[in-house]
């Protein structure tokens, strides 16, 4: 079974948190708090189990985002980089033929 945040059904671990800081402070959840088969220390249990892998997930996101940008950049560097290599290579090409007609 995938964990609940690979399904996406929280979006981020502030809406997370949020979510287990309401039921952690419901009535219910202090009434019951010492009862580990009770539906809401359950619930409490799931979510704190979940925060974790949901940091992870957010900072791999984070990651790729920053990752995507670079090579973005990179493909742009890239791209100059063999248009003036192009530029460069003609330049060359008729430095050769200017020499060969002078020397003739």
């Amino acid at each position: 079974m995938k964990p609940t945040y690979e399904k996406f059904e929280y979006i981020s671990l502030d809406e997370l948190s949020k979510d287990l800081d309401r039921l952690k402070h419901s009535e219910d959840y202090q009434r019951n708090k010492g009862d580990p088969d009770h539906f809401l220390v359950q619930e409490v249990a799931r979510l704190e189990l979940m925060a974790p892998g949901l940091s992870r997930f957010e900072k791999l996101k984070a990651q790729i985002r920053e990752d995507k940008l670079r090579v973005a950049e990179l493909e742009q560097i890239y791209k100059a980089t063999c248009e003036n290599l192009g530029r460069l290579r003609h330049q060359e090409r008729n430095l050769l033929d200017d020499s060969m007609v002078r020397g003739s």
